[in-house]
């Protein structure tokens, strides 16, 4: 897949960025994808397949959404949105 290098959300565009290797700050635990709000910014795992680094472009994507709507989420529903989401695009060429 190839990831798209900037992403709008709502009224901000987060560059969308692939990482070798991408760890968390205290460089122990692996991630396939992080967003930091402050820097504008989407962190995608650059070993992950096409449909895995979509999935995560769309999880990263929903915590933006999430936070901007002054809303929380748990992480396990944002993950449960993503793969919605691309769903029901694949299976409906229309909407996509």
């Amino acid at each position: 897949m190839e990831i798209p290098g900037v992403i709008r959300i709502g009224p901000i565009d987060f560059t969308v960025t692939v990482i070798d290797r991408l760890v968390d700050s205290d460089g122990g635990k692996k991630l396939d994808g992080h967003i930091k709000y402050s820097e504008c910014e989407i962190e995608i795992d650059g070993k992950l397949s096409g449909q895995a680094a979509k999935q995560v472009v769309w999880h990263e994507a929903l915590h933006g959404l999430v936070v901007m709507l002054g809303q929380e989420m748990e992480e396990s529903k944002i993950d449960a949105l993503a793969y919605g989401i691309m769903q029901v695009l694949r299976d409906n060429e229309y909407l996509r």
